[in-house]
């Protein structure tokens, strides 16, 4: 009987498809319709509970740049397995993805399998440039006729093992932590960003959540190369006449060059 298998994949995504086909795909036993399983046998560093994009999770592993992950995988199907895939990409926020940078940390790995039964150990190495922050890490797998397992999905929290020090946010405006501003009047964010280490390629961003819970990402700033350790931000947000009144939550968030952050909120009423 002939054969033949074709497979693909979209990578950086959660999605790994692929198919096979055959001009009989069934056996004695019928179609093959069952999902491969993946299980973690075992990971260096362990998973723990964290607290990824404001919300508790329970497979987290910490980890700091120049180290390594060690997972212990078991793959099983009920005839044949094909590939496994593990895709680490970052979640600096929360999957928007604004800020990606050239030395945030990617990876891509699809290896072939075959068998029932198929144990491997991936050893993981974190980059010593890689940058602060959070990461995604998914691992998939295909069985022979392109059935899809469930995925395992981890989060992984690097600190960057050159600088772990966030920088400071000094505001001068607003200069306090409530405010007022009229609709369609200009509300001035003013200030000052400082880091032990460096801010060049870091950045200052402003997002805002109004009464009604909708969040808002009306204004970001990259520092340029040669910031050094110290640069000064004017940013300006026009109130849009059609806004919401009432009170809204705005974060002035920095970021330096591993993207160590930190934040300040403040109170704007809307009238």
């Amino acid at each position: 009987m002939k054969n033949c298998r074709k497979a693909f994949y979209i990578s950086i995504t959660f999605a790994f498809t692929g198919f096979a086909c055959t001009e009989d795909s069934a056996t004695d036993d019928g179609p093959d319709v069952l999902k491969p399983q993946i299980n973690m046998l075992a990971s260096s560093p362990v998973a723990t509970e964290g607290i990824i994009c404001k919300v508790k999770e329970t497979n987290v592993i910490n980890v700091q740049t120049g180290s390594e992950i060690v997972l212990n995988l078991q793959f099983s199907d009920n005839r044949n397995l094909s590939q496994y895939k593990v895709d680490i990409h970052n979640n600096f926020d929360c999957h928007s993805h604004g800020r990606i940078a050239a030395s945030a940390w990617q990876l891509l790995k699809i290896e072939n399998i075959t068998g029932q039964t198929v144990a491997v150990e991936e050893v993981l190495p974190v980059p010593e440039d890689a940058l602060a922050g959070d990461y995604h890490l998914q691992i998939l797998c295909l069985d022979a006729l392109g059935n899809e397992a469930t995925p395992l999905i981890y989060s992984i929290k690097v600190e960057n093992s050159i600088d772990n020090v966030p920088p400071v946010l000094s505001l001068t405006e607003p200069s306090s932590a409530s405010v007022s501003v009229a609709k369609g009047n200009d509300l001035t964010f003013r200030g000052t960003v400082s880091d032990n280490y460096s801010i060049a390629n870091g950045k200052i961003e402003i997002t805002y959540t109004d009464p009604e819970g909708t969040e808002f990402f009306p204004l970001q700033e990259f520092f340029s190369e040669a910031s050094g350790k110290e640069a000064d931000f004017d940013l300006k947000f026009t109130v849009p006449s059609s806004a919401v009144s009432g009170k809204h939550t705005f974060r002035v968030k920095t970021y330096d060059t591993y993207n160590n952050s930190s934040e300040k909120v403040i109170e704007v009423d809307f009238n």
